[in-house]
């Protein structure tokens, strides 16, 4: 609250300065280093978190059958778990991607715009994207089962995310002053080219090395190389 109230009066202040070709003030200054802390801390943080989130995504959906038969055998190995969970890891990888960006949207924001219920306001679009969720669910759901559900939380978050980063970028608090380093912290929160591409030739490296046939037909020794393969790709990324 402390830091977006300094929000409000600082942006004010930048622009009556700017209207008087005044320099700005020690506050002002001051504030904008504030900000750029926080936009480096939340890339740090971002990366990191996304890196362990990219990792779930890229080796899951390949372990997923044996990690549940190894748990609760036939009972869930069997059914649509190993699929819905597979899912799940793009699930994760958006989830920990928008909570972090929710988190900074809310810092960049006014009271004004927290409490704002107009359907370009932060509650009003929330209640879209839940009405817009639960009508994809409604829709794929019968067709897809588990699986569409997993799906509509993935569009759920997608939406939200993407709605946080353009509110961080256009229309928080003092937004001239957020802009370029929101844009800077933003595009360093992602993974480096890199560790992307290494976590997408992991990813199609595990799925190569799967046992062939019906996992549950595999041999042991079959689900031992796969899992030596796995825990290979993950030490390269």
């Amino acid at each position: 609250d402390n830091f977006q109230q300094e929000g409000e009066e600082e942006g004010e202040e930048e622009e009556k300065q700017s209207k008087g070709g005044h320099k700005e003030s020690g506050a002002l200054l001051a504030y904008k280093q504030k900000w750029r802390e926080i936009c480096e801390l939340f890339a740090f943080r971002t990366r990191f978190l996304l890196t362990i989130a990219g990792i779930i995504l890229s080796l899951g959906p390949s372990y997923t059958w044996l990690l549940l038969h190894l748990l609760y055998r036939e009972k869930y190995s069997n059914t649509d778990a190993p699929v819905v969970l597979s899912w799940y890891c793009l699930y994760v990888f958006l989830m920990a991607f928008n909570g972090m960006l929710e988190a900074l949207r809310d810092s960049a924001a006014t009271r004004e715009q927290l409490a704002s219920r107009s359907p370009f306001g932060l509650t009003g679009f929330m209640l879209i994207t839940f009405v817009f969720s639960s009508s994809v669910a409604y829709s794929i759901v019968p067709l897809y089962g588990s699986v569409g559900i997993v799906w509509s939380n993935c569009v759920n978050l997608f939406f939200r995310a993407a709605y946080s980063a353009h509110f961080i970028v256009y229309r928080g608090s003092a937004k001239n002053m957020m802009k370029d380093s929101a844009i800077q912290g933003l595009a360093k929160a992602l993974p480096s080219r890199i560790v992307i591409g290494t976590m997408v030739a992991s990813g199609l490296i595990c799925k190569i090395a799967s046992p062939r046939g019906p996992m549950a037909e595999a041999s042991l020794m079959d689900h031992a190389l796969h899992v030596a393969v796995g825990a290979l790709c993950g030490l390269m990324i």
